[in-house]
């Protein structure tokens, strides 16, 4: 299967679903007969804009950009389908690069939840930071997203700006790259001071734009970890089919909305916890430069991830 097919491989035209900030890449296209709403932050308009003024992409692609039916934040799902009185009338939501911008995920996994039928599929390519700019960044974890729940955020923080801006990485010119590359041509920022006094300045004038920023980093198996533990103190009712890597950039996720008091005995929750932690550091020790000098003394199976 290639990328487009693994992403909505338990989807299909008849359904009806909404696809969170296509851009010029929509996975379910209404062009192609997908039943399909778009959901963006920005009008078409304004993505047309944004297109033109975007030097690393062509002109050829404002083609592709399809009219926008819901204008809004992802994390605003549910209000803002409850507008349009469409709670619990969808079959899937898709969603490619756009779940780790989410200031306030939770949120978003809750409104999702409430705008999908019983037994819906939530489908997601998510950045995995082992083969992106974010490699140096740490992974992030449930308390990262318990205080962004509490707080309540609508925007990245001044510290998360920092963060991916002070470690962005390249291998070489690239922003994405394959795991099994030599790690240590993977190079950070060198602009510190200047991300150091931006990050003086937006603390000072709190910035009223959102940025364009990942507001959390994950492998694969942090993020299931983030889920298993969000499901089990109940702060989300979905349940993980399957967790895809690829051994480059992204990882794909499908999550099924099970009843919200649906929770696994306690004795497999923990010891499925303690196995995602270990695994989380296997991940990790992989990508690093021990482990790249380690890789011709050791087999290393790196399978995909699955309930």
């Amino acid at each position: 299967m290639n990328r487009i097919e693994k992403v909505i491989k338990y989807i299909d035209k008849k359904m009806k679903g909404i696809e969170i900030a296509p851009w010029h890449t929509p996975l379910a296209p209404k062009r192609d007969g997908w039943n399909c709403l778009s959901l963006d932050l920005f009008s078409l308009d304004e993505l047309r804009q944004k297109n033109q003024n975007d030097e690393n992409l062509s002109n050829d692609l404002i083609e592709n950009i399809e009219e926008v039916d819901v204008v809004g934040s992802a994390s605003d799902i549910e209000e803002l389908i409850a507008a349009r009185d469409g709670l619990g009338t969808f079959d899937y939501i898709i969603s490619s690069h756009n779940f780790e911008h989410l200031p306030n995920p939770i949120k978003f996994l809750q409104g999702a939840a409430k705008v999908l039928k019983e037994n819906g599929i939530l489908s997601m390519a998510i950045p995995d930071k082992r083969g992106c700019f974010d490699y140096f960044r740490p992974h992030s974890i449930t308390a990262d997203f318990l205080a962004a729940y509490a707080e309540d955020r609508v925007m990245p923080t001044v510290t998360q700006i920092f963060a991916h801006g002070s470690l962005n990485a390249r291998y070489g010119s690239n922003l994405a790259f394959l795991q099994t590359g030599n790690p240590r041509g993977v190079q950070v920022d060198k602009n510190l001071m200047l991300h150091y006094k931006n990050w003086v300045e937006r603390s000072k004038n709190k910035p009223t734009e959102c940025a364009d920023t990942h507001c959390h980093v994950f492998t694969p198996s942090s993020f299931y970890l983030i889920m298993i533990e969000l499901q089990f103190l109940g702060l989300m009712p979905f349940h993980v089919i399957e967790i895809e890597q690829t051994g480059g950039v992204e990882f794909y996720v499908h999550m099924r909305k099970m009843p919200q008091s649906f929770k696994p005995p306690e004795d497999q929750f923990y010891l499925f916890r303690q196995q995602l932690l270990h695994q989380i550091g296997n991940e990790l020790a992989f990508n690093s430069i021990l482990g790249f000098d380690c890789r011709a003394q050791v087999t290393h199976k790196n399978n995909e991830i699955k309930n």
